[in-house]
């Protein structure tokens, strides 16, 4: 089985983003079959955090095609992996957030649900810090995004594994994560506010003690705000 550096900083297919888009696909679609070798050799966990660079690469090139074609190859790697994933998810998951602010639609709503798709299938305490990261990122579509994979992060079923795991690191911190709510509960954006919301009140099913007493810190306006999302 070929090295995964030999297959990928050599192939001129794969990373300059200024080479035709058509071939770069076409490079794209073969990595589920690399990763297929790559398990079989057992280099799998090794070598497999090394896809993120020219993925990344190719999720920044903004030719939705291209966008389309790595988040294809997403998809059936979690379909192939699932939670196996997760040493790969933190190298391509802040391009994927940076994507919520691009103008096309087609690149920007694959992004967005790729990011969840990921953080749902193979969650991991890196990868959960890169969300609370972005929570306070200078695009409010990012900001939004990050928001909202907190809140399906907290509304993870934990009788399953990987709802139990996501539920887990987003418990583990809760500095990190209330120091990101009361950032987007005062967000100049409508729509991160009520996204913050959701999230308060997904957090405070799992921890109502810790969350009430950081409601009560907050200014008036922001409990406000807090009070009308709660659901009924």
């Amino acid at each position: 089985c070929p090295s995964f550096p030999s297959c990928t900083s050599t192939n001129p297919h794969v990373s300059p983003a200024q080479l035709d888009w058509e071939k770069r696909v076409a490079s794209i679609e073969t990595l589920p079959g690399l990763v297929a070798d790559l398990a079989a050799a057992n280099l799998l966990e090794e070598l497999l955090p090394k896809f993120g660079s020219p993925l990344t690469a190719q999720l920044s090139d903004l030719r939705s095609a291209t966008v389309r074609a790595v988040c294809a190859v997403l998809a059936a790697l979690i379909a192939h992996l699932g939670s196996g994933l997760a040493p790969l998810v933190p190298g391509v998951l802040p391009q994927l957030l940076k994507n919520h602010f691009v103008s096309v639609k087609a690149i920007s709503n694959i992004s967005s649900s790729t990011v969840l798709a990921l953080m749902a299938a193979a969650p991991s305490q890196p990868a959960h810090d890169i969300i609370i990261a972005h929570c306070r990122d200078s695009h409010h579509q990012t900001r939004r995004g990050s928001v909202e994979c907190l809140t399906q992060q907290l509304r993870s079923d934990a009788t399953e594994p990987t709802g139990a795991a996501a539920l887990q690191h987003a418990l583990e911190k809760l500095g990190p994560l209330f120091g990101a709510l009361q950032a987007v509960t005062a967000d100049a954006d409508a729509a991160v506010r009520t996204a913050a919301g959701k999230c308060f009140w997904a957090l405070h099913a799992q921890r109502p003690n810790e969350s009430g007493d950081f409601m009560a810190k907050l200014d008036p306006a922001q409990q406000k705000m807090l009070k009308r999302c709660q659901p009924k």
